[in-house]
């Protein structure tokens, strides 16, 4: 509270002093909070890379469940950030940059998911979305930005194109015995 002395000037804080501290505050936050964004909330995912999402606050997911069913929930979640530039709070989400799968020519990609129901029966082919297993379409040479974190990608490394002619050491590697 400013006193005034009748014949004196004024004692204490006086308004004009409020009113340059509080504009050099809102100043400092109008550079900091871009510099802020820029820096911190800012993913720079090059050519041939994606970012994989991990959320750290939201929902819980239930024990049986490898990824976040939504976007709200926590953990890895299934859909990735492609090429480009993205912001992300920091404080509410984690990143990884890696690789595309990339399939090369004269080759193909299964996939299995990890995520999901059980298929009927004790299956293995994952006919539906909502299934875990192997995942009946094919990935043609092409780059894909899949999370294979969750989507278990593998390779194979067998031709898939025309006949596999066995060898000495595929025979070797198995069980059984080498024809004669």
């Amino acid at each position: 509270m400013v006193q005034r002395d009748t014949f004196g000037p004024p004692r204490g804080i006086s308004i004009p002093v409020v009113f340059v501290i509080g504009g050099f505050l809102i100043v400092a936050s109008m550079i900091a909070m871009p510099l802020f964004y820029w820096g911190a909330c800012r993913i720079e995912v090059p050519t041939g890379y994606m970012a994989v999402l991990t959320h750290k606050t939201g929902l819980d997911i239930a024990n049986d469940d490898e990824l976040a069913p939504s976007a709200r929930h926590k953990g890895v979640q299934k859909e990735v950030l492609a090429e480009g530039r993205h912001f992300r709070d920091p404080w509410n989400w984690s990143w990884e940059v890696v690789p595309q799968i990339e399939i090369p020519q004269g080759k193909i990609g299964i996939r299995v998911r990890l995520n999901g129901d059980d298929p009927p029966d004790g299956g293995v082919i994952a006919w539906k979305e909502n299934e875990k297993g192997i995942v009946p379409q094919v990935l043609n040479p092409a780059r894909y930005a899949i999370n294979a974190v969750i989507a278990g990608e593998k390779r194979n490394p067998f031709r898939s194109t025309g006949w596999h002619r066995p060898s000495r050491s595929d025979a070797d590697r198995s069980a059984g015995t080498w024809p004669r």
